[in-house]
C-alpha cells in the first residue's frame, strides 16, 4: 500500500492507517480462526459456526438477565471502513435492540 502522487483527489497524501493495513493483515500474531478459552485458561481453536453460536448465546443471556441496554455496540476501525459490514450494521443494531451505540 502506498499513496499515488498522480491521484487528482489525494495528490499523493494518504492516511497512515491505510498505508499500514498490509502490516496488520500479514501480522504473524493476527488471529485467523476463532478461539475459545478452556477450563485451564488456555485457548483452543473452534469453528466459525460454534464461535458465532457461543457469542449469540452470551449476548442473549446478558439481554435476558439485564435488559437489552446491557449490551453496547461500537462501530469503529477497521469495521467502519468495511462496506460489507455497513450493509449489516442497521440490522444488527435493530436485532440487539440496544440504545447504546458508540463510534470513534
Amino acid at each position: 500500500m502506498r499513496p499515488d502522487p498522480d491521484d487528482p483527489i489525494s495528490k499523493g497524501y494518504a492516511c497512515p492507517k491505510g498505508i499500514a493495513i498490509a502490516e496488520v493483515h500479514d501480522d504473524p500474531d493476527r488471529l485467523r480462526t476463532p478461539l475459545r478459552r478452556t477450563a485451564s485458561g488456555s485457548f483452543e481453536p473452534i469453528g466459525w459456526d460454534a464461535a458465532l453460536d457461543f457469542a449469540a448465546d452470551g449476548l442473549r443471556r446478558v439481554a435476558e438477565r439485564h435488559g437489552k441496554d446491557a449490551v453496547a455496540i461500537y462501530w469503529g476501525n477497521p469495521v467502519i471502513h468495511n462496506h460489507g459490514a455497513l450493509l449489516v450494521r442497521a440490522g444488527l443494531n435493530r436485532a440487539l435492540g440496544t440504545k447504546n451505540l458508540y463510534g470513534a
